[in-house]
């Protein structure tokens, strides 16, 4: 769970790109993005599979397991890891399809799988008599289906992200993008392994009944956990396509409807495991012992689940709008470190399944309040300025309104867009790897979208500027330069940051009226 919970969570910053790139209608970069994401699925596959083979043993042996299951448990864990390279394709392959909108074909393809499984467990167990190593082979056998069906999908699509296996390498680019975003949700998905391994560990030392009964609470548990993991990769996917297309409004009242159903469906399960559970767990055990152990944990954790929903919600939002660091940061703290402290020290002071069991309310709630906080703040909603800018002057949009101009403005104007590419792709980044502080006056941040003048005085300096003096602009801050103020009565242009055309109305508005109406 830890190594592929990684990978699971590196390949969101896939979906991320796809469905950024897949709002803005950019049909190329989707493309480059689609092969360079399986080209990772690949090469993910290989490493936590050799990764999983030789640290099987150590892992185990780390989290305590029994004597008596730890052969039959390094069997499993060996045969499963030689499945990993079809689960990270499903898993990648999924993602993908989401992120252009299509969320059925992966739930048809994993309902298909499931079905394989139950088939082939049935056959390789109870006819055959594998036992363990039945199960792990049926379970292997249904990741290669589900990973055939998914990659006949993308083979098979006309649209953009259609699969070329002539195609699949990596680009650059793309790979940083999608590890930019990825890593920091792979690391958030490894602490939540990593603080469940403890709490495992806690678990092993209160004996087999009580290892039984978490294990039995873990599949009714799993019901809450995948639908809030769907609600979390609906949010990722619908924020990520707003994001690209620039319909920013929707993204918050998405968040909103989001955060109601998940509100809903934590407290009906609440409910039901609370009420019914110990009918639920008959389908698991009929130990009586390990079914009282089972409902003293409901008692603690099911009533909680609502005060977990802002962090699944929040995350996902923030993800798919690019900003995946501060969020893993907040997982850090507020699930890992949390839950490391309440092991170490109150788990000892009293050594119970209920003190263990109320790590998780503890630290959903106080790592809810902490996203809701810095979802209010709104910093995680900061535009990518340097792929939108890059995307003005790749569509062409930069130069449309010079259609009519003559060829010495086309010229002219060319050479500006040219300067601004040449600045933007520069090895050294965008200007805002400049840090300097802002003037004190000037407000503005690097992604707010604003107005500017371009007043006398800048246009008499820059002759080839005259067709713009005092006509107003939309623009966009990418950055801060440490160049001297030019202008002694108004904010310069390096006070305001280096600013980048969007043509959202037109090249020049000629008027501070006309400018107001539009």
């Amino acid at each position: 769970n830890l190594l592929v919970g990684f990978f699971v969570g590196l390949s969101s910053g896939a979906t991320v790109i796809i469905s950024q790139y897949y709002g803005a209608d950019n049909r190329r970069r989707v493309s480059d993005s689609v092969h360079t994401a399986i080209a990772l699925a690949i090469a993910g596959g290989v490493v936590i599979m050799l990764i999983g083979l030789v640290s099987a043993r150590f892992a185990l042996t780390a989290m305590g397991t029994p004597d008596d299951i730890l052969s039959l448990s390094l069997t499993y864990m060996k045969i499963y890891y030689l499945g990993t390279i079809p689960s990270m394709i499903y898993n990648m392959g999924s993602g993908i399809l989401r992120a252009v909108g299509d969320s059925k074909r992966p739930l048809y393809f994993l309902i298909a799988s499931c079905l394989v499984n139950i088939v082939l467990d049935l056959l390789f167990v109870a006819v055959l008599g594998m036992g363990v190593s039945g199960a792990a082979i049926a379970t292997i056998a249904s990741q290669f289906f589900s990973a055939i069906l998914t990659l006949i999908a993308l083979l098979r699509t006309q649209d953009s992200y259609r699969l070329i296996v002539s195609k699949i390498r990596f680009h650059r680019d793309l790979l940083f993008d999608i590890i930019k975003i990825g890593l920091p949700a792979g690391l958030q998905s490894a602490m939540y392994s990593i603080s469940n391994l403890l709490i495992q560990s806690s678990i092993n030392s209160f004996g087999t009944d009580t290892i039984a009964a978490w294990t039995a609470y873990g599949k009714v548990d799993s019901i809450f956990w995948m639908i809030m993991g769907a609600y979390g990769v609906s949010i990722t996917t619908f924020a990520g396509q707003n994001f690209g297309a620039g319909k920013y409004d929707r993204i918050k009242k998405s968040v909103r409807i989001c955060l109601g159903l998940a509100a809903v469906t934590s407290l009906f399960l609440s409910f039901i495991v609370l009420n019914f559970g110990g009918t639920i767990l008959l389908l698991f055990t009929r130990d009586a012992n390990v079914i009282n152990i089972c409902i003293g944990m409901m008692r603690v954790v099911s009533p909680a689940y609502i005060t977990y929903i802002c962090i699944e919600i929040l995350s996902g939002t923030c993800r798919g709008c690019g900003d995946s660091f501060f969020p893993m940061l907040l997982t850090c703290f507020g699930v890992c470190v949390l839950r490391i402290l309440w092991i170490t020290i109150a788990v000892p002071l009293r050594h119970e399944v209920a003190t263990v069991a109320f790590s998780y309310p503890l630290t959903w709630t106080i790592t809810s309040i902490l996203f809701i906080l810095y979802y209010k703040r709104g910093k995680w909603m900061q535009k990518d300025t340097l792929r939108n800018a890059l995307e003005v002057l790749d569509s062409g949009a930069a130069m449309a309104e010079w259609e009519g101009a003559s060829e010495s403005d086309r010229r002219s104007r060319q050479r500006v867009l040219d300067r601004l590419r040449k600045k933007l792709e520069s090895p050294q980044g965008p200007p805002k790897t400049v840090k300097r502080p802002k003037p004190k006056k000037f407000k503005f941040r690097i992604g707010d979208v604003i107005s500017i003048c371009f007043m006398p005085c800048f246009a008499d300096r820059n002759p080839e500027f005259e067709m713009y003096r005092n006509k107003y602009f939309m623009v966009q801050v990418v950055g801060y330069t440490d160049h001297p103020t030019s202008c002694n009565r108004h904010p310069s242009i390096e006070q305001c940051g280096d600013l980048v055309v969007l043509d959202w109305m037109g090249d020049a508005i000629p008027d501070m009226e006309a400018f107001e109406d539009a």
